[in-house]
């Protein structure tokens, strides 16, 4: 951005939340259709926190502001895997 303002970024802003609106509402939903009932808070609770606390201990560690993409594509990795494994 040639010229930084603060329309500029409320915009980029604005249009960031957008995608972290559209993946955590997207998450919710995937949780509770896989986890049972009695432990849908505490599912999303733990697995929100638990991703935020690895995605923040390896930027402190590797000094990478990028380093939360490794915790993304080792789950689509995982998760790849385990679809071609389970799923019939």
């Amino acid at each position: 951005m040639a010229d930084p303002g603060f329309q500029k970024m409320l915009i980029v802003e604005l249009w960031l939340s957008f995608f972290y609106a559209s993946y955590n509402g997207a998450m919710v939903v995937a949780l509770t259709e896989v986890m049972m009932v009695e432990v849908w808070t505490a599912d999303f609770s733990l697995v929100y926190n638990l991703a935020t606390a690895i995605a923040t201990d390896l930027i402190e560690h590797t000094k990478d502001k990028g380093a939360p993409g490794i915790v993304v594509t080792v789950a689509a990795t995982c998760l790849f895997f385990c679809k071609i494994l389970f799923v019939p």
